[in-house]
């Protein structure tokens, strides 16, 4: 999406992913300070799950995106790399609905050669070495490695659910593609192209798409 999101959002946020492996990993720990979001900065649209729209459609518009998978986005910003939910300090806008997609990194459930495996983004200023949230204990998963991969493996369920979604409102030939010219308070135009929303009862009886 021009302007408004970008495409290739599975593995958003992961600069250094590595699958997570005791003989590797044995010494890494979860900091114990608070979550820091600077790594969502960049990011104008984040991916959403159906369940999350009823929550997250109270702070943010959901918008489809236009490629081939057209998973839906709750956009956070206007312009390219911008996201206005990321405060100065790194925290997220208070109040406001943390998608799952961004709560969490800086894991992820990876397709590797037919087999699903935990991975972490082994760069991420949230990963420490022998601290106390240690990822394994005597080189089996943790309490925090397993709690970590019941939430990844929930998400990939509600991701897998929210596609078939998807496919339905294509079938149906519900979403269409769209787009709209924004100015903002300082003058600057945004121009968001390559998206796609639900058409509407309205706009079908005024026969109008934005």
């Amino acid at each position: 999406m021009s302007g408004a999101a970008a495409g290739g959002h599975a593995l958003m946020f992961y600069g250094q992913l590595e699958r997570l492996d005791p003989a590797r990993h044995g010494d890494l720990a979860l900091s114990v300070a608070p979550k820091v979001f600077d790594f969502a900065r960049p990011a104008n649209s984040v991916p959403l799950n159906a369940l999350e729209f009823v929550t997250a459609a109270r702070h943010y518009p959901i918008l489809f995106n236009g490629d081939e998978q057209g998973m839906p986005l709750a956009l956070v910003g206007l312009r390219a790399r911008e996201n206005l939910f990321v405060e100065a300090d790194g925290q997220w806008a208070k109040g406001c609905y943390i998608p799952a997609f961004v709560r969490r990194y800086p894991f992820v459930l990876v397709n590797q050669a037919d087999k699903i495996a935990l991975c972490i983004d082994s760069a991420s200023a949230m990963i420490e070495r022998a601290g106390e949230r240690c990822l394994f204990e005597d080189d089996r998963p943790s309490g925090v490695l397993r709690g970590v991969a019941r939430f990844c493996a929930a998400y990939a369920q509600e991701q897998n659910r929210t596609q078939e979604l998807v496919r339905a409102l294509r079938a149906a030939d519900i979403l269409v593609e769209r787009a709209v010219n924004i100015d903002l308070p300082d003058g600057t135009k945004v121009a968001m192209r390559g998206f796609n929303s639900p058409l509407t009862k309205s706009a079908l009886d005024e026969g109008a798409i934005v």
